[in-house]
């Protein structure tokens, strides 16, 4: 249970990646 929670913790860096792949696209794009 702790394992799961920890390397999700892990895959977010930071909390602006947060938002949806496509958010980020039009940044890119923009």
């Amino acid at each position: 249970m702790h394992q799961p929670s920890a390397y999700r913790q892990t895959y977010q860096p930071a909390p602006a990646l947060r938002l949806p792949r496509w958010l980020l696209s039009l940044w890119y794009w923009f």
